[in-house]
Parts: structure tokens; sequence; C-alpha cells
């Protein structure tokens, strides 16, 4: 199956946000596209970033390929109007969009992305996906008080079985509690119990 024009990951969960920009990449690169990564820097931190080339990226053909897919993270600043105008990233995306030719794929990455951006509905419109994930629960719900019915407790149930690792609802619970919410550190708490045998 060929890929959407656009996908416009948003929410707060940053691991299923990165698994999904892993499926769609490996994807991508099945079907012959030119993988062009962007990611942008935030407040604090070094990157070699340039607002330049993701623009030629998205205004270009692809070097290697016929269509790229143009993966950004973080580019939530980079998409405000200036001066009640369209950015210039916001710019170059649509047109992109509007490309009559099948130019590739572009994916947008940042917690921050609202539905009602004027690019994510123009990803919507070109036939794109706009999901959201959100934190999840660590308490259960009130329907049904056991603690092992919380989702971040049966998120890492399922993620331990697809490890290969036995865990009870107890231990599962006690990795949550002792880990946090961040599903990224219970993956890498996953792998580490995976690889000294479930001890």
């Amino acid at each position: 199956r060929e890929l959407a024009r656009g996908y416009a990951l948003r929410g707060e969960e940053r691991y299923f946000r990165e698994r999904a920009i892993a499926l769609l990449r490996q994807k991508g690169e099945a079907l012959g596209y030119e993988v062009c990564l962007h990611e942008v820097q935030r407040e604090g931190e070094s990157s070699d970033f340039l607002l330049a080339r993701l623009i030629d990226d998205l205004s270009g053909g692809g070097l290697f390929a016929a269509r790229r897919l143009v993966v950004v993270r973080n580019p939530g600043e980079l998409l405000k109007k200036v001066e009640g105008e369209d950015s210039p990233l916001t710019r170059a995306a649509m047109a992109f969009l509007r490309n009559s030719e099948d130019a590739g794929t572009l994916v947008l990455s940042d917690p921050s992305l609202r539905a009602d951006h004027g690019l994510v509905k123009a990803m919507l419109a070109a036939g794109g996906r706009a999901p959201a994930f959100r934190k999840l629960w660590e308490s259960p719900p009130p329907w049904r008080p056991d603690p092992l019915q919380a989702e971040l407790v049966q998120w890492t149930l399922r993620r331990a079985g697809e490890l290969g690792l036995r865990l009870t609802g107890e231990q599962a619970l006690y990795v949550g509690a002792a880990t946090g919410n961040d599903l990224s550190a219970l993956d890498d708490q996953l792998g580490l119990l995976r690889a000294s045998g479930g001890g």
C-alpha cells in the first residue's frame, strides 16, 4: 500500500510518534522513497538543522529517487504565523502537498501541533492522517478500580510480550511504578530485563 501525502503526528507521547516515524520510514524505504530527516533544534539543544535545506527538500525533486519521504521533528515554532502570514515552512509544505505530481510524503512530528492548523487541514484534505498520541493513564478507570487495569500496566504487559519477556500483572505494575509514565524509559527497562534473563 502506498503512503499518504502527509502525516501530522501529534500529542505528548513521543514514544508513539517515534514508532510511527520508524514504520513510515521502513515503508518508504521499501517503496523506494528518498528519506530526508530534519530535526528542529529545541531551546538549549545543539542541532545541525537548516531551514533552507528543509525547504529545498520540500521544493526540489529527489536526488536519488522520484519521491521523497520528508520527516520533520519538532517543527512547531517554525509553523507559527509571522505578522499574520504563513511562515516560510508552512508555505513550502503547502506547495509540496499541492504538487500535482506525487513528490512524496511529508511527516511532521510535534507535541504542540494542533488539528486546526492550516497545514494539518491541508494534509487531511490531501488524504493524509493526523493521529494524536496521548500519555497513557497510570490509574485504572473508575468503573474498574483494579490497578492492574491501568493503561500503563496493560501496555507494559503487551510490550513485554512483544519482546519475548513474560511478566505477571504485578511485575508490570512494579516496573511501571518504578520507572514512571515514560514509554521510552519503560521500553529500555524491559530491554534490560530481557537481557538479564528476566531477573
